[in-house]
């Protein structure tokens, strides 16, 4: 998988298809690489 292309999406992917339930998705990077973690 290409990390840079996941990279660049991650954003519009989240506000795609997170349109109201953003604040129980938190953002954490690790080693340079975007994982999206549920809360709550």
């Amino acid at each position: 998988m290409d990390t840079q292309a996941i990279r660049a999406q991650m954003p519009t992917l989240v506000h795609g298809h997170v349109p109201s339930n953003v604040r129980s998705f938190k953002f954490n990077i690790f080693d340079g690489q975007p994982k999206v973690s549920t809360l709550g």
